[in-house]
Order: structure tokens, then sequence, then C-alpha cells
């Protein structure tokens, strides 16, 4: 049988008992003695510093998005040169020659020549004047022959005025034609200076109905645009771009150096919808245009189009750039939204960091990076009392982390609508022959805004777009 061991007696084990105490005591002064020789910051709060709050940061919520306001001004230009060649081919150089009977003094021979035209802007009318030069000869016949018994040569001047300003129906108001005498005409001693005004009044109606020719009727063209600009333009697989007219202004006219010009205004809202509806022409058609307004102030074509980005993809983004790379803090979760922080919209993210005792809140502005197409992070603040028990240092590491790999990309490039504007325009416009479209339109820096749902990147285009007659 073998040896049994021996029952330990109360003196062996306060013996044991006071070894061990030993071994624990100097374990823990090599701990302490390891701890204060450590170099570099910490991996993560310590067990004193990580009370989790388990509870989230109160922020105001943000404003809804709503529509955000774009303006298509289409400038109508047409120089001076041009429009006195249009007259010139309507209006005759002779506008009156004849003969006819003055009863015992004899018998009367005229002719009635313009000269070239002057064009001026008077307000909000375009004023056309011509001087009117008359060779009127009285003559006595006798036997076959009728000798001059005297003549004169009066002149007078036509004015033509001519509305420019739109009415609110979209019409041109018609042309109004007035003569005054120059110059007058005695014969044989008689004033025959009223007779030749009447008879150039006669003939400056017919100036009249000429200059009304000229005038286009805008009312039919303006409705078809209107109608058109309802309808969607298909960007291929990217959708359709819809713009959602509201309203229409007119700019008055001015005239600088041989340009005659002015502008329409349609204000209202881009979207680009993922799918394009299906044509249908039993659709009902658009209210027709609101009544034109005049404004006095110059405006240029703003294309503002949003592009909703909801947080689940804003976080999803984050995640996976804050993931990539080997890091010494580790963020293995990311969710987004949006708050509103001292009336300013910013994203509000909250990251779990292996480590820290409870997530990390931090908020920042959004900014969109027009050469990468991205929405960048800036301004990167973590939330007070929210901060995971993680050390200044931490903190910062993570802000700059964040904001030099974050990114969202926006799945759309303003390009595309810089290059189907010139089809939407033309397609909206419905441009009749003789007049061509000038378009110069540039990206602008773009801006982000926020709500509830997600992010809106704004693309943007401003420029001119211009319609010349020529």
């Amino acid at each position: 049988m073998g040896a049994l061991s021996r029952p330990t007696s109360v003196t062996d084990a306060e013996a044991v008992s006071s070894h061990w105490r030993a071994l624990r005591n100097g374990a823990l002064l090599l701990g302490l003695l390891l701890g204060a020789c450590r170099t570099g910051p910490a991996s993560g709060p310590s067990p004193a510093e990580c009370t989790s709050r388990g509870s989230e940061p109160r922020f105001d919520v943000p404003s809804p998005v709503g529509a955000v306001p774009s303006e298509v001004t289409v400038e109508l230009v047409a120089s001076t040169a041009w429009l006195e060649a249009k007259l010139e081919s309507e209006v005759p150089v002779v506008l009156a020659q004849g003969e006819q009977s003055a009863g015992i003094a004899g018998r009367v021979r005229f002719g009635v020549r313009r000269g070239s035209f002057d064009i001026a802007l008077a307000e909000r009318d375009l004023v056309v004047t011509t001087p009117v030069d008359a060779n009127v000869t009285v003559c006595k016949p006798i036997a076959g022959f009728c000798p001059v018994l005297g003549r004169c040569a009066p002149r007078l001047a036509v004015t033509a005025t001519v509305p420019v300003v739109l009415d609110e129906h979209y019409g041109i108001g018609s042309s109004k034609v007035t003569t005054q005498l120059v110059r007058g005409c005695r014969i044989l001693g008689l004033d025959v200076s009223g007779e030749v005004a009447r008879r150039a009044a006669q003939e400056a109606s017919g100036v009249k109905r000429r200059i009304d020719k000229l005038r286009p009727d805008l009312r039919p063209w303006v409705q078809r645009g209107w109608e058109r600009a309802h309808q969607p333009i298909s960007l291929g697989l990217l959708g359709c771009l819809r713009l959602r007219p509201e309203g229409i202004t007119q700019r008055a006219p001015e005239l600088r150096e041989g340009l005659l010009s002015t502008a329409l205004t349609v204000s209202g809202s881009l979207s680009l919808d993922p799918t394009c509806p299906e044509r249908s022409d039993s659709a009902d058609p658009p209210d027709p245009p609101p009544e034109l307004r005049l404004t006095e102030q110059a405006r240029e074509t703003r294309l503002e189009l949003p592009i909703r980005v909801r947080w689940d993809t804003v976080s999803g983004e984050l995640g996976r750039a804050l993931a990539a790379g080997k890091h010494e803090l580790t963020v293995t979760g990311v969710h987004a939204g949006g708050v509103a922080e001292r009336g300013a919209a910013r994203v509000l993210v909250a990251l779990t960091v292996t480590g820290a005792c409870d997530k990390v809140w931090m908020t920042a502005e959004p900014l969109l990076d027009t050469a990468e197409n991205q929405v960048r992070l800036r301004d990167i603040r973590a939330v007070s009392g929210f901060e995971g028990g993680m050390d200044p240092e931490q903190l910062e590491r993570l802000g700059r982390r964040l904001k030099s790999t974050a990114a969202i990309s926006v799945a759309f490039d303003p390009k595309n609508v810089q290059a189907a504007l010139p089809g939407l325009v033309e397609h909206s416009l419905d441009l009749p022959e003789g007049m061509s479209v000038d378009f110069d339109l540039k990206p602008t820096e773009g801006r982000v805004l926020l709500d509830s749902d997600g992010l809106v990147p704004v693309l943007g285009l401003k420029g001119r777009v211009m319609v010349r007659l020529r």
C-alpha cells in the first residue's frame, strides 16, 4: 500500500498563505512597474473611465429638404443691324408715286421715298424712325405739253413705336406710326403742307402694316415650350431629368452696343427620377402658362439638381471607408444621421470602436467635392460627454481618419446635366428657322443639404443661354 500524504497543519497552512501573498504582491508591483514604463497611448480607456451611458446625445431635428429652386433664363438677342435689314427688305424705298389733277391749277406729279432706318429704345418700346422725302411738281397742260409752274421738296419724319415687352398673355402689341412735318411745301404762293402731311399719313399706314407683319406671334411658341418643359428628358441609364416649371418672368429690354435684348426666365425645380415614365398621349396637358410678370433684375440660368442619398447608404459607405487598412483603433460599426446643432445642419456619426467602453459620437459638416464627385466631412467634433471613454489624443486621431478617408459617392455627374441641357432647351423652345441657341454653362461648387432622411448633395450649373435672331 502506498504512503498517504499527511494532513496539512495550521502552521503549514499559514506558511502557504504567506507564500502566495508574497507572490501576489510581487506580481502587482511588477504590473505597476511595467505600467509606469509603458510608452505610447493606451489602446482603450481604463476600467475606471469606462462608464457606459447606454444613451444617445440629444439634438434638434433638421428641417426637411424641400424643392430646390432653379431658373432657366433664355436671353433673346437681336442686333439693330439685323432689325434694320429686315425692315429694309419689308418696307420699299419708294412709298408712293403718281400724278393727279389739281383742278384749274393743272396737274400734280409726286413721289415719296423713305430714307434709312434708325432704331432706338425708349423705356420699354422699340422706336424706329425714318425720314420721308417727297418731290411735288405742279404743271399746266397746254397743247400736249405740261410746263412746270412750281415745285417743292417737303420732308417728314415717320416714327414707328413697337412694344418689346409682352403682355400678360405673351402677346406683342401692334405698332403705332406717326408722321411729323419737318419741312413744309409752298407752290405758287400756296402752302400745301397740310395736303402733303395728309397723304404722308396715308402712306404711313402701309408702313405700319409692314412692321406689324414682322411681329412674331409668341403665344403658341410659349404654350408649346410650357408644355414641353413638363416632359421628362431621358438621360439613359441615369433616369430622367425633369423640370417642374412654376412661373415665367420677362426682363425689361436693353439696347447696348447695337444689341437689343430681353430675357424670359422660367422658375421651378429640377429632379432626377430613377425611371422614365412611359409616354402617354392620353395624359392630361399641364395648366396653361401663368400670367407673365416683368422684372428689372438681370438673371442668369441657375440650375440646381438635388440627389438624395439615404442614411443607410451613408452609413455603409463610411463603414467601408473606416474599415479599410490597419489602424490602432479598429472601427467595427458606423451609424450616420442628420441633426441640427446650434441652428446648423450637421452629420451625426456614431462609431463602434474596439477598446472603447461605449459608442463614440461625432458631428461633422458635409462638403461636396466636385472634382471627385463625392461628399466629404470636415470640421469634425466629438460630442461632449459621449466620447466612449477615449482620451483627447485618440479622439483627434479618429477625427483625422474620418476626415481623410470618409467619402460618400454621388451617383451623378453635373456634366451630364451640362450635356443634356442643349437638348432640354431646344426640345422645349422648338425654335423657328432663323434662330440659334448658344450655351455658356459651367458647374458650380455645389452644396450639401441634409434632413432626417439622408444627405442631399446639390449639383449646380450656372451661366447663359442665348437665342440669337440671325
